[in-house]
This record gives structure tokens, sequence and C-alpha cells, in this order.
């Protein structure tokens, strides 16, 4: 037989000695026979921290999460006003050769592939100008990502 406990029963069972000892239906008596007393000399009224943990819970929101919300807001901002980390300047019609870097990292494409620019996007996750590319490779119409591609010289 398990002798341990939920935490949340253990929760309950505190909560039920403190509302009896409140109400004067529990005696303050330890198993010595002395007088119960608290370990602390602070008061906490247990029932403002229990709804305070609470309105917490049903929030939902975490410190990390709270932190990421605000990452997201400012980059958003960071897009609608044009202000952007990184910009490529890649212009439609230019002939991009994917790099051995890109080609050893990603399944669907290999080092030497070739393609036509057709139009240039901005990333607005990664806060980068005409990061999106889509070209018109090998395999058709396909979006690449800037940081793959080298651009392929004309001679």
């Amino acid at each position: 037989m398990s002798r341990t406990f939920s935490i949340n029963v253990l929760k309950e069972a505190k909560k039920q000695i403190r509302e009896a000892r409140d109400n004067g239906e529990l005696d303050d008596l330890n198993e010595d026979g002395e007088t119960w007393e608290p370990k602390c000399s602070k008061e906490i009224n247990h029932d403002v921290l229990y709804d305070l943990k609470q309105s917490r819970k049903d929030k939902g929101d975490t410190f990390r999460q709270t932190k990421r919300k605000l990452s997201m807001n400012r980059r958003r901002e960071r897009v609608e006003q044009g202000d952007f980390r990184v910009e490529w300047n890649f212009e439609p019609g230019m002939l991009v050769t994917i790099s051995v870097r890109a080609g050893r990292r990603l399944s669907h494409l290999e080092a030497g592939m070739t393609g036509i620019i057709v139009e240039s996007d901005d990333n607005s996750w990664s806060s980068s100008k005409n990061r999106l590319l889509t070209v018109m490779g090998p395999n058709g119409m396909e979006q690449w990502d800037a940081s793959w591609v080298t651009i392929e010289d004309e001679d």
C-alpha cells in the first residue's frame, strides 16, 4: 500500500484544519498537550493568497509566455514601421544557386541547384526585408530563403 498522497488532497486537508481552528472547532494543542503556535509571526490571509494564485492560474500566462507575447508585439510594431533588422538585395530576374551549406541541411534541395527569382517578400517573423524568395527552379515555383542562396555570376 502506498503512503503517498496527492498534493491537492494535502492542500485541502490543511485548508480544512485551518478553517476548523479559525472557527474554534479544533483545539490548538499539539501531541504534548501544549498550545499550538505558528512557526512564524506573520499573519497570512490565506483566502486572499488563494484568490491571487487562482487569478494567476486563470489568466494562464507564465513568465515565459509574457516575454514571448512582448517580443511578438515588438516585432509586429517594427514591421509596421518598416524598421527591419536585415535587408536582402535580390531583384526579380536574378539567377541564384543553392549554397553547399543549405544543400546539406535541406532534404528537398541539392547544392548547386539554380533558379530565377520571380519576386521577393518580407519575412515579418524574423524582421527581414526581402528574405522570402519566390524562385522558378528545377522543381517549379518554390519558396526559398535568401540565406540559402548565392548570386550566380553571369560570365
